[in-house]
């Protein structure tokens, strides 16, 4: 960043607005000086400080101008490097508010944004006045042929150095290092500038190395990178897993239940020797069994079959689900990030329009052809398109970080859109639409998967009041050691069951939870016909919304074509002399709002066209 050399007294209008502006910058920072502060400590109005600066942000910009003076005059290298030296150093020191002043411009926050570009700017017309002074100098041989290019970075990093860590006046001494520094710079020193020239080019091939390069990223791309990363897509395809997890435990209702008991016993009481159970011959011994039962027969069976196939099929719709509200999110963003990328592009050419307008409107002003509402009239314009630029350069920001967020992308990694808004027409009629609508939208056949779950849970219900067959088979041996077969002692025996389980009365629990699973399934019915009334409604809605839609962009089509075709008429009776410049510029100015609008309509339609795709169930179909 440069900041341009202190000015003495001006005797005329713009030095008098300047150095008001300078002082009440400095003694109360950017945010707290509004338009009207400054015009009344210089003594004039608000036009005349439009006329000269456009606004408050190109006064800034005019205050942080680079010490192009002193780079233009026409001395020899050595005694204006001394001075350049000389001004950077000294600069904080006789300027005691300049700190203050740059510090609360980036922190501004209305004016920040634009004070960083202000600089920004300043410091590439500041790198640019350097090397054109430098070369000059060359040209005459005050250099060496080929070392203006590298000794232009190296002069504003050692200016920039001398302005931050200097904070008082110089000393002789002081001022005596100045001008042997710029001695040694001009007369010598050629390894010292080629050593620095490596060291910049090392940096910036190893900045230019480890910038990561913008990823080109098309709709296609951008979709199959969400419906791949995208938690919510992850998360649906879990959903699946944990079905197929609750579907094998429904199935433990239809195969034996096998199990393995071993228990070690310790008797305090031992009876007559000679039995041949160990239980009764022995302080201690070991029983072990393994057993095996099934459920031959219950009333839960079907009922467990049919909510198994529901809950795998609920999986798959709420994955379809999810997949068909991705798409739209991510087509919706991605659009949004392209109508951002195109609007910002128009509003940078409006602004410059606008801009050349406003110069123009001063020049005339000047020359006495039109008067200062006119000059007011394109100063208010040109802060207009700029502030339709950063409304939508922001926008551009917001939108590309939605659709970074839906892509899972890395914080470091860089995104360029690109593609074109499709053009394709829809013109399915509603109807079909509808029909489309009730045989494809998961939510409908997730309602009613829903709804043929809760008949299940129904009959589930219902088993608890009937009997179930069952039977089971055990097999059993007592021994002193716990290892079967490990003595001759080993007592073995087995056993079979089978039989029928009735419930008599748990308590009223099996009524209650009939009861409130019928109540469920009357529940579920409502629900499918309201998800089916909101499904119509909503496709009803898309369709009208993409037919409004199609009739914008088609009046938004012939208004570019009328718009254009002014500026033709425009240009031409400028050239014989029937229409002023102002009136041109208006006409271009008129063309680019048409384009604008134009672009607008055209994200309308396809943000339109996708909602409706989405209402009437694609991309994803329910099977």
């Amino acid at each position: 960043m440069n900041i341009n050399k202190k000015k003495s007294d001006e005797p005329s209008l713009k030095g008098k607005i300047r150095k008001a502006a300078t002082r009440l910058f400095y003694e109360r920072g950017v945010e707290a000086v509004a338009v009207r502060d400054i015009v009344k400590a210089a003594g004039t109005t608000q036009p005349m400080l439009y006329y000269y600066f456009g606004c408050k942000d190109d006064l800034c910009q005019d205050l942080l101008r680079g010490a192009g003076e002193i780079m233009a005059a026409d001395k020899p290298l050595n005694p204006k490097l001394a001075e350049l030296f000389a001004f950077y150093r000294d600069f904080f020191a006789g300027r005691p508010g300049a700190a203050r002043f740059i510090l609360q411009g980036f922190l501004s926050p209305s004016h920040g944004k634009s004070f960083r570009e202000i600089t920004s700017k300043a410091e590439v017309v500041h790198l640019a006045n350097i090397g054109g002074m430098l070369q000059k100098h060359e040209n005459k041989g005050e250099l060496e042929p080929g070392s203006a290019a590298p000794m232009g970075a190296v002069l504003d990093g050692l200016f920039l150095h001398y302005m931050l860590n200097s904070r008082e006046k110089a000393s002789e001494h002081k001022a005596n290092g100045v001008e042997r520094l710029a001695t040694l710079i001009s007369k010598g020193a050629g390894v010292a500038r080629a050593l620095l020239g490596v060291l910049l080019l090392t940096a910036a091939t190893a900045s230019a190395q480890t910038a990561p390069a913008a990823q080109q990223w098309s709709l296609e791309r951008c979709l199959a990178r969400a419906l791949e990363v995208n938690p919510s897509m992850v998360s649906a395809r879990q959903g699946i897993k944990a079905a197929k997890g609750q579907n094998l435990m429904a199935v433990s209702e239809f195969v034996p239940r096998v199990n393995w008991n071993s228990v070690y016993i310790d008797n305090s009481y031992i009876p007559a020797a000679g039995s041949p159970r160990a239980s009764y011959g022995s302080d201690d011994f070991y029983l072990s069994t393994l057993s095996a039962d099934l459920n031959v027969f219950s009333w839960r069976m079907a009922p467990l079959r049919r909510t198994m196939k529901a809950n795998t099929r609920i999986a798959a719709l709420k994955l379809a689900g999810a997949q068909n509200d991705l798409t739209l999110n991510t087509k919706k963003a991605f659009y949004t990030s392209l109508y951002a990328k195109q609007l910002l592009t128009i509003a940078q050419a409006a602004e410059a329009v606008a801009l050349e307008n406003l110069e123009t409107a001063r020049n005339l002003y000047k020359e006495g052809r039109v008067s200062t509402f006119d000059v007011s009239r394109a100063s208010v314009r040109h802060v207009n398109a700029k502030t339709a630029t950063i409304s939508a350069r922001n926008t551009q920001t917001v939108a590309l970080e939605n659709l970074r967020l839906l892509l899972s992308l890395e914080p470091g990694e860089t995104m360029e859109i690109e593609g074109e808004f499709p053009e394709e027409p829809l013109d399915t009629p509603l109807t079909e639409q509808l029909n489309s609508a009730l045989s494809r939208r998961p939510e409908l056949h997730l309602a009613k998967a829903a709804e043929e779950l809760q008949i299940s849970a129904r009959e589930l219900a219902r088993a608890g009041f009937l009997p179930t067959v069952f039977a089971g088979f055990a097999y059993s041996w007592e021994g002193r050691e716990f290892a079967p077969g490990s003595s001759s002692g080993d007592y073995k025996y087995w056993t079979a069951k089978a039989g029928v389980s009735i419930p008599l009365f748990d308590g009223l629990f099996s009524i209650g939870r009939y009861k409130a699973q019928k109540a469920g399934v009357a529940q579920a019915k409502e629900q499918t016909k309201a998800t089916q009334d909101g499904v119509v409604m909503e496709v009803r809605q898309h369709y009208y919304a993409l037919a409004n839609s199609k009739e914008s962009l088609s009046a938004q089509q012939e208004n570019v074509e009328t718009a254009a075709e002014n500026l033709r008429i425009a240009q031409e009776r400028y050239k014989m002399g029937l229409l002023s410049l102002l009136d041109l510029k208006d006409a271009e100015l008129s063309n680019i709002d048409a384009r604008t609008q134009q672009i607008k309509a055209l994200y309308d339609y396809n943000v339109a066209r996708t909602s409706l795709e989405r209402a009437t169930g694609l991309p994803a179909t329910a099977n």
